[in-house]
């Protein structure tokens, strides 16, 4: 088995070893704790039962270096470090509920009074197909300001120009 395997196999038992007495978490504070404290726990504590270390001692064995908060080079260490897209996302989201109780009130009589006689699947549907719609268009808004912009730039339109001509030869 290749050394890849081997690391995979010892975190997904180390991950099951760590979580299998623990509750889930209650909210993303907790899951964040958790999560920190096991990729400590797996880096620095617990000993690979191949070797007898932990991934950190074999780094510094095999490098002879102190691991990097960022482990690059091959080892076993896993890196860790938390998705700025979560938080992003999570910002969107707040900022999209401020449109929705802004805008929601001044659409809902209108919308209230052509879905009266819908039953909820039939409303959920067409308030879905609302949302499709409205990303879809978002979408298009998006590309019209991309090509906006890349028609004013001569070195875009080359190299989009170039792009067409090689997928033409494909």
């Amino acid at each position: 088995m290749n050394e890849e395997k081997v690391a995979q196999k010892e975190f997904d038992l180390a991950w099951e070893e760590y979580f299998k007495d623990k509750s889930y978490p209650e909210n993303g504070e907790e899951e964040k704790k958790e999560l920190e404290e096991f990729y400590h726990w797996y880096n620095y504590v617990r000993k690979q039962p191949d070797t007898g270390k932990t991934p950190a001692e074999m780094y510094k064995e095999v490098y002879e270096e102190e691991p990097p908060k960022e482990v690059i080079k091959e080892s076993r260490m896993f890196n860790f470090e938390w998705d700025d897209s979560e938080e992003y996302e999570e910002e969107i989201t707040k900022e999209a509920e401020e449109i929705v109780k802004e805008t929601f009130p001044k659409l809902w009589n209108g919308v209230k009074e052509d879905m009266k006689d819908c039953s909820k699947k039939e409303t959920a549907e067409r308030m879905y197909l609302f949302g499709i719609l409205t990303y879809m268009r978002m979408i298009d808004l998006g590309d019209k300001e991309m090509k906006e912009k890349m028609e004013k730039s001569p070195e875009i339109r080359n190299m989009v120009d170039e792009i067409k001509k090689n997928l033409e030869k494909e």
